[in-house]
């Protein structure tokens, strides 16, 4: 018996009409329940993972219309072309001029952001000052 081909055809249709979707999703459109299918399905496509909802939603590259900040939301949802929010958190904040707390930050991606800022200043990826009771973080002096 003959492997069942799935075709990636049926995702970019899918996508084009949604926009957005979960992996569920997905597999559900494609008619499978492997969830490697779909991402090899997705990789050929080139796709993109959400920073909000921990990366949980995907749409093709060519989908999004990101705004001057590189963001793009979509139903609540958002995207990046830096990629995932630990990425997203650390151009941000190399690009300002006075750093971000984390409650601006959030204020900008609409998502929490503090353990991604820790988790950059931890892994010694951007400084941390502590300002007036707040902690600033900064781009790291090269």
């Amino acid at each position: 018996m003959a492997p069942t081909q799935y075709s990636a055809d049926v995702i970019q249709a899918f996508l084009q009409d949604e926009r957005i979707a979960s992996l569920e999703q997905l597999k559900q459109a494609l008619g499978t329940i492997g969830t490697m299918t779909v991402f090899r399905k997705l990789k050929a496509l080139g796709y993109l993972s959400s920073y909000s909802h921990r990366g949980k939603y995907y749409t093709l590259q060519e989908i999004p219309e990101f705004d001057a900040q590189g963001l793009w939301g979509w139903h609540s949802v958002w995207f990046s072309r830096y990629g995932n929010l630990v990425e997203t958190a650390r151009e941000f904040v190399e690009e300002a001029a006075s750093g971000f707390t984390a409650s601006e930050l959030e204020g900008v991606l609409h998502v929490e952001c503090k353990r991604a800022l820790l988790k950059l200043h931890r892994d010694d990826r951007l400084a941390r000052a502590r300002i007036a009771g707040v902690n600033v973080y900064l781009a790291k002096h090269k």
